[in-house]
C-alpha cells in the first residue's frame, strides 16, 4: 500500500493555514526597521565613523601627490 502524495497547490494551502493559527496573537509590527547609513573610515591606525549620509555635507579626495599615500598624513 503506497501513501499518495498531495497535490502541490494543497501543501501550500495547508502551509498557509497553518502559519495563519500559529501567528494568531503575535503584534503586529507598526514600523518599518530604519537602516543606518553613514561612513566608515581608518586615519593614522585610528577607525572612524560618519555621521549619517544624510548629515555628510562633503567628501573631500585626497590628491596623489598627498602625504598620505606616502605612509601617513604628515609623516615624510
Amino acid at each position: 500500500m503506497s501513501a499518495q502524495a498531495a497535490p502541490p497547490f494543497a501543501v501550500l494551502t495547508d502551509i498557509a493555514q497553518r502559519s495563519r493559527s500559529m501567528a494568531a496573537g503575535l503584534p503586529e509590527q507598526q514600523e518599518a526597521v530604519e537602516l543606518w547609513n553613514g561612513i566608515g573610515f581608518i586615519l593614522s591606525g585610528e577607525r572612524y565613523v560618519a555621521p549619517p549620509m544624510g548629515e555628510v555635507t562633503e567628501i573631500l579626495h585626497v590628491p596623489p601627490g598627498s602625504p598620505m599615500f606616502r605612509g601617513g598624513f604628515g609623516r615624510s
